[in-house]
């Protein structure tokens, strides 16, 4: 994209975001797109009641809050808390190409919390990722339907999604470019087969002790609690929706022996697989 573009929403329309229930936990304010923007110097001395989001995709800027100033590269984004004094200027040797938006809710400051982790005001490095700016696009194209509370209600539920992909598709680049994401595929087209640990070290490619420590890192589970948890999530749909005994849906997610099936069913789902069938 070539030409900057911006909204603001009038303060009817932000009053009527902030009081409606199903967006008044997170709901959008103003955004907007600029290009190599070599005029855009704030410095706001009153304190604004929005927190501000910048995703800088090009150049280089600076921002001092709290009597700090940082360095802000291309894929990076930084968080101006709300109720801050604060300022922000593109670099004039090489101005910043940047995507913004304000907002707030009453879940506004936990999001923060979730995309800046331990950062608190440094800018986070984040991969480029086409499916975000496209998230972006989607909510300006609602947003600028400013008399339609259904529309502004749209972009403010992608507004949740567009700032959590700051976390989710950083995470994805990391499960392809680790091999984590085809072990994942693997596991699931093959649910009725017996794998040892072995067989998902050789298809991602680590070494075994890497694999281990970076699949528990991203998946939160060791690779065979994972496995067995995609094969009960299975069988809880076998046993939902069809009427095979245990014993062969235990073989058919590739159990042996019925008993351990029901053991491990058991401890993953907190009700034996008998009875987990009688509360469908």
């Amino acid at each position: 994209m070539d030409e900057s573009f911006s909204i603001i929403l009038p303060q009817a329309q932000q009053q009527t975001l902030a009081l409606h229930p199903v967006c008044q936990s997170l709901y959008l304010t103003e955004m907007g797109y600029r290009p190599r923007a070599f005029s855009e110097d704030r410095e706001r001395q009153k304190d604004t009641q929005q927190y501000i989001l910048i995703y800088c995709t090009a150049g280089e800027g600076q921002f001092r809050v709290l009597n700090q100033t940082y360095q802000v590269l291309a894929n990076q984004f930084f968080i101006l808390p709300a109720y801050c004094v604060h300022s922000y200027a593109p670099n004039p040797d090489n101005p910043w190409t940047i995507y913004w938006l304000h907002f707030f809710g009453t879940n506004a400051r936990a999001m923060v919390t979730f995309l800046q982790g331990e950062n608190l005001y440094a800018p986070v490095d984040v991969k480029f990722s086409e499916d975000r700016i496209k998230l972006f696009q989607e909510i300006f194209l609602h947003a600028e339907q400013t008399q339609d509370i259904h529309h502004l209600i749209h972009a403010c539920n992608y507004l949740s999604h567009f700032l959590t992909s700051f976390k989710l598709l950083e995470k994805e680049n990391t499960l392809r470019s680790s091999g984590i994401e085809k072990v994942i595929k693997l596991m699931k087209e093959n649910l009725d087969k017996t794998y040892m640990l072995n067989d998902f070290v050789e298809v991602s490619g680590l070494s075994a002790s890497h694999f281990s420590a970076v699949f528990k890192a991203e998946i939160k589970q060791a690779p065979m609690s994972y496995f067995n948890f995609l094969k009960i999530q299975h069988a809880c749909q076998l046993l939902k929706n069809t009427n095979f005994s245990v014993k062969k849906i235990a073989t058919m997610i590739g159990f042996d022996d019925a008993y351990h099936f029901a053991r491990i069913f058991e401890k993953t789902m907190s009700i034996a697989p008998g009875r987990f069938r009688k509360r469908r």
